[in-house]
């Protein structure tokens, strides 16, 4: 009888490199959007012209695409240092 052979279909070798793709993957499409949303506060700021509520409007705005900059940096940054200390660090796997 001749043992079941299972093959990876997906193009990384492992689970951490798997991860290691989704996560570059979500990198990839959210620097746009974080771009766009930017430039489209902007253009509130733009087209306000001294009206008080649009001006408190597009700031709200920029302040929520800062704060979400600064938490898809950070999860990329968790996400890679917990890679690079416990998995190739202690456990020594390479994906």
């Amino acid at each position: 009888m001749e043992a079941a052979v299972v093959t990876n279909p997906l193009a990384t070798p492992g689970v951490t490199g798997f991860l290691e793709s989704v996560l570059g993957g979500i990198m990839y499409l959210a620097y746009p959007v974080i771009g766009l949303v930017l430039v489209y506060a902007g253009f509130m700021f733009i087209t306000a012209r001294g009206n008080r509520e649009k001006i408190k409007t597009a700031t709200q705005n920029i302040t929520y695409v800062l704060i979400g900059i600064g938490v898809v940096l950070g999860s990329y940054t968790i996400a890679m240092l917990f890679y690079n200390t416990i998995v190739v660090g202690l456990l020594g796997w390479r994906s």
